[in-house]
């Protein structure tokens, strides 16, 4: 299957499960990326699961475990912390980037506050 098709078809099962997802225990988001092992970025497409924390199989209730296919698709379950919207008064620090021969349509900025990250 060709990296495009296979991305389009993880879209559509993040799409299909993304409320059964955002209601565990945990989840505060949801994406399309590549799976991460051992702190390695791989080459395999998934559905990327946002915790705040990680926590053992152990310390969650069966129902708040993250299936590890979707649909015959991947999950990979990420720890981010705690996601907050931007407001104008906080203490942020900008984001921003591009590729070195980018032009201004192909740049972005944003400003991203974690909290829960040393």
């Amino acid at each position: 299957m060709k990296r495009t098709s296979s991305m389009e078809k993880i879209r559509r099962v993040k799409a299909r499960h993304q409320n059964q997802l955002l209601g565990l225990a945990n989840v505060v988001g949801i994406g399309v990326g590549l799976k991460e092992t051992g702190g390695l970025v791989t080459d395999q497409p998934a559905v990327i699961v946002n915790v705040s924390q990680k926590l053992p199989l152990s310390q969650l209730d069966p129902a708040d475990v993250v299936p590890p296919l979707l649909d015959g698709v991947l999950t990979d379950v990420q720890a981010t912390g705690q996601f907050s919207a931007f407001k104008p008064d906080d203490a942020t620090q900008p984001a921003a980037s591009a590729p070195d021969n980018a032009d201004s349509s192909n740049t972005w900025l944003s400003r991203i506050k974690f909290w829960g990250k040393k």
